[in-house]
Formats: structure tokens, sequence, C-alpha cells
């Protein structure tokens, strides 16, 4: 994957077309959007971000935007419900913006093998809400909400 830098601090990694970018505005926020086909080797990527945030008692909100994903691969949701799943007790929330109908029931087949760890929010307006609550929660100030809509692959 190719390595690239985004608006607000964020890294952004390029595969076949398709597009990951993470953000970390705060010690315990993640903010991830895919841009094309959600490609399996995404999977290490949100793995390995949650990972580092979520380090002892730490718990995590995370905000996944899916936005501009109309498809992925199966491994994608598999390695990522599959890491999650033994990890339950480090999400403070996970929220996931979804609007395509075929993601939304990947989305809810991994929600149920999580214990329904994760809010889904079908409209942006929810979503954005929750996240710029977090960011004032967390005191960021001078970071745009809007840059996981923002980037373009």
């Amino acid at each position: 994957m190719e390595e690239v830098r985004l608006a607000s601090n964020g890294r952004g990694y390029r595969a076949s077309g398709s597009q990951i970018g993470v953000w970390s505005p705060a010690p315990t926020l993640l903010l991830l959007n895919v841009i094309g086909h959600g490609q399996g080797e995404f999977a290490a990527t949100i793995n390995q971000e949650f990972d580092r945030l979520a380090v002892g008692d730490t718990r995590v909100h995370v905000f996944i935007d899916l936005e501009r994903m109309p498809s992925y691969d199966s491994p994608l949701r598999t390695r990522c419900t599959e890491h999650f799943g033994g990890r339950l007790d480090a999400f403070a929330s996970f929220h996931i913006y979804v609007p395509s109908r075929i993601v939304a029931m990947g989305v809810a087949v991994a929600n149920l093998a999580l214990r329904g760890v994760i809010t889904v929010h079908a409209s942006r307006p929810p979503f954005t809400r929750a996240l710029e609550n977090q960011l004032a929660l967390h005191g960021v100030t001078g970071f745009p909400s809007e840059v996981l809509e923002s980037q373009g692959s």
C-alpha cells in the first residue's frame, strides 16, 4: 500500500484505487474513512491503529465513515470483527456512518458478533453530531469534523 498525507494530520493508505484515511485528534479518539472498494488489506491498518490507542485500560471512541465505500472484501469485515471481538472492553463508543444498504448489511452482521457495540448511522447529521460531541469532550479545537467526508482518493 502507498502511504499518503491527508489534511488535518491524517494519513492515508492507497491500494488498487481505494483509500483508507486515519486520524487521531485526541489520544482516545480514532477516526477512519474508506473511499472506494474496502480492500481486505485495510483490516490490518484498522486493527493496528485501534491497538495503538487501546493500551492497558484505555477505552477508545471509534468513528468510521463509509459513505464512499460501495463494496468491500469479506476479509475486511471478518478480520476486524474477529479482532474487535476480543477487545470489546476497549471501546468507549463505536460509530459507523454507512448509507449503502449492501455495506450496512455487513456492518449489521459484524454488530451482532460484537454484541451490539456499534452505533450505526444511516445519515450524516447524527454521525457528525456524535463526532463533534466527542471532539468537544476531548477538548479538541481546530479539527474539522467534515475532514472525513472531504478527503478524496
